[in-house]
């Protein structure tokens, strides 16, 4: 009995824990603690998620209704600062960043910075209204995490960010939404309410929808409370009830969006009901146009059943920098066009795939925040590849690892920086900098490392054991004159151990090869020489010589073959 039970109790926690992986993730950026707003998700604090950056609450004159952008979280040292967010690879998330400025700084002049994430670019911040800003994206990830990134653009603006939030999508949700992509939100309108639905719960993907009604157009509702859904996006029921329609059966609708000229691809859904029983003689026909007038379908809306009807520009081969939408009725229709909802996107370029692995990133950071040298460069390995470092190489399929450094005649100066968890690198070059302090030992316990190039610097001290016996490892360091090139040991007073080792093997050799005193029970005559007779002539061995030229070979010469 008590086996089953554990058993129950292990099939239980690895259930929780699948569970927990695709949980959604809520950020309150600059929160000291973490908390619960009553709807049942967790808000987490972001000390996991980030590692630099400093906490801030605005002012009482400047908080907000909603908690999460009373606070905000900004980076002053960094150019370039990431959350690391959880993720399943191959699953399709929805994100959303927050930012609300507050006056936060006193300056009364919000900064503008980039927003990437991993690696690609997501769109530039500059909140110039007190209102907070949303930014969402629709992204299939590509790794077990989903790097999100501020950077900073402009000399002394800094980037900030007031909240963070990751959701999974169900996998049949835009099912014809490309994957080699990033979808941004353009619009997302609820036709014909009133008021806002913003999120999480009323939307169980924590979507926000605006209330819209254009003008010329009637507000109509629902005349029931349920409805059975024929689409796999799952918009909320308050989203769906509320829809406009065109003044009489004769009139179509024209919808005009601006998409900032992006010439990129755009994804429609829109959501169509019909919202009251229809009698014998009344129908509802209209047909969908999209862009320059390129015929879609034609849509027939159904008493409480919800369709939903998706558009891939690129599909069916259109792309243009504005969208235009028509509903244009048809001949027989008796009723005019009607539209409960629409959500569009426009894609960004294709995914870079050249993201650098996490370790990676974190040794990159150490040497930017070491060297002030290095911080003038624009680029960085979270960044599309045309703005990457220059002193970095990487190899490898998703995520790529980082295999060569090479910061040869960079001016570097200080001691070199823990960066171990750089497990791929293959090559190190340091040469030719003022680069000082100990050897660090980690350089020789890199697993694959196999040039390590310190020479003409000012390092000092022993070459540690790590770098000197690893057999796979070629390192040079000439040009270092307080390097010792050979560990030594106290007890021989500063000798190193190979000469030490050496003297001592001649002293051997000549204590048991040598002549040996005569037992007293042998006749032995003393000769004029000196030396022993006992009949043989007696040769004195040579003197043996120690010099620097009989010392093994050096690790430092033989890596300079």
């Amino acid at each position: 009995m008590e086996i089953g039970v554990l058993f129950f109790l292990f099939f239980f926690a690895l259930k929780v824990l699948s569970q927990d992986t695709l949980a959604p993730l809520r950020i309150d950026c600059g929160s000291e603690t973490s908390y619960d707003t009553g709807d049942g998700i967790l808000w987490d604090t972001d000390s996991d998620f980030v590692k630099t950056g400093q906490n801030v609450r605005l002012s009482n004159g400047n908080l907000s209704a909603e908690r999460q952008i009373s606070t905000l979280r900004y980076f002053p040292e960094q150019n370039k600062n990431c959350y690391s967010l959880p993720a399943v690879a191959q699953k399709r998330y929805f994100i959303r960043a927050v930012f609300c400025y507050g006056n936060y700084d006193g300056l009364s002049r919000p900064p503008s910075f980039g927003l990437e994430f991993d690696g690609n670019k997501w769109t530039t911040v500059s909140n110039s209204t007190a209102e907070p800003q949303h930014y969402e994206l629709v992204y299939t990830s590509g790794g077990d995490f989903i790097s999100v990134c501020l950077a900073r653009t402009l000399d002394k603006q800094y980037p900030y960010i007031s909240a963070l939030e990751l959701w999974p999508l169900s996998d049949d949700m835009y099912a014809t939404m490309g994957q080699d992509r990033a979808w941004t939100l353009s619009y997302r309108y609820n036709y014909g309410a009133t008021e806002s639905i913003m999120g999480y719960p009323q939307d169980k993907y924590n979507r926000k929808w605006q209330p819209m009604i254009l003008q010329g157009t009637k507000a109509v509702h629902a005349s029931f409370a349920s409805i059975n859904r024929l689409t796999t996006e799952y918009p909320p029921d308050l989203a769906i009830f509320d829809a406009i329609e065109a003044p009489d059966p004769a009139s179509s609708m024209t919808f005009s969006f601006e998409t900032n000229g992006s010439a990129t691809f755009k994804y429609i859904v829109l959501y169509f009901l019909e919202t009251r029983f229809l009698n014998e003689n009344e129908t509802r026909a209209f047909d969908l146009y999209i862009l320059g007038g390129t015929y879609i379908t034609t849509i027939s809306p159904r008493y409480q059943i919800f369709t939903g009807f998706e558009v891939d520009t690129e599909s069916i081969g259109l792309s243009d920098e504005d969208i235009r939408i028509q509903l244009l009725p048809t001949i027989n229709t008796t009723l005019p066009p009607i539209i409960s909802a629409i959500e569009i996107y426009a894609s960004t370029r294709p995914l870079v795939t050249t993201r650098t692995s996490q370790d990676d990133l974190e040794g990159l950071q150490a040497f930017v925040k070491t060297f002030e040298q290095l911080q003038g460069w624009s680029g960085d390995p979270c960044l599309p590849s045309d703005t990457t470092w220059p002193w970095i190489s990487r190899q490898g399929h998703y995520p790529p690892r980082v295999t060569s450094i090479n910061l040869t005649g960079y001016g570097l100066s200080g001691h070199l920086p823990y960066f171990g968890q750089m497990q791929a690198l293959e090559i190190i070059d340091f040469g030719n900098n003022s680069l000082n302090g100990p050897i660090p030992e980690f350089l020789g316990k890199l697993p694959h490392l196999k040039l390590l190039i310190l020479s003409n610097n000012d390092f000092s001290g022993y070459i540690p054991k790590s770098i000197t016996s690893n057999k796979q490892l070629k390192f040079d360091v000439h040009g270092n004159c307080h390097v010792i090139k050979r560990e030594s040991s106290a007890s021989t007073f500063g000798l190193p151990i190979g000469l030490l080792s050496f003297i001592l093997v001649v002293v051997a050799f000549v204590y048991f090869l040598g002549p040996k005193k005569p037992m007293p029970s042998e006749e032995v005559t003393a000769t004029e020489g000196g030396g022993w007779d006992d009949g043989h002539v007696q040769s004195m061995p040579q003197e043996e010589r120690v010099s620097e030229d009989a010392n093994p070979e050096s690790p430092i010469q033989k890596s300079q073959r």
